[in-house]
């Protein structure tokens, strides 16, 4: 029993980690690239980001939460939208998963709740350009 209850646990805990990761990686990869962000009330999302490229193709791109998932959704050159599926078990509860500004940095608090275990990670990411809209 010992043992299932052990591996049972690894199992939640791993899944945690791959939702946290997964919406480490593309927020900060979106946030990176962006020129401007405009985060919502009152946990930061929706998320708002949007950047134009070196060929003039322009990118918007806005994370939103959705019960337990956190969504990507891509706008490119005014086309139509393309949702994503970033994370899956997150915990929206606005302590738990957030972003918020620190001087010119955006810093990304993300928890996934899978069965009894609760992982969770912090980013604290730079956008290249390093300017970030006052808008909210």
């Amino acid at each position: 029993i010992q043992t299932m209850t052990i591996t049972g646990t690894t199992n939640n805990r791993m899944q945690g980690l791959v939702q946290v990761e997964s919406a480490g990686f593309w927020v900060s990869r979106d946030v990176q690239m962006s020129r401007n962000a405009t985060l919502g009330e009152p946990a930061g999302f929706p998320l708002q980001l949007a950047w134009q490229d070196s060929h003039d193709i322009a990118y918007e791109v806005t994370y939103s939460e959705n019960g337990t998932t956190l969504s990507r959704t891509l706008v490119e050159n005014g086309e139509s939208p393309v949702r994503t599926l970033i994370a899956q078990d997150i915990d929206t509860a606005a302590c738990s998963t957030n972003v918020s500004r620190s001087g010119g940095l955006l810093v990304f608090n993300v928890t996934a709740a899978s069965g009894d275990v609760e992982v969770s990670h912090s980013y604290t990411i730079q956008p290249r350009l390093a300017v970030l809209s006052e808008g909210r």
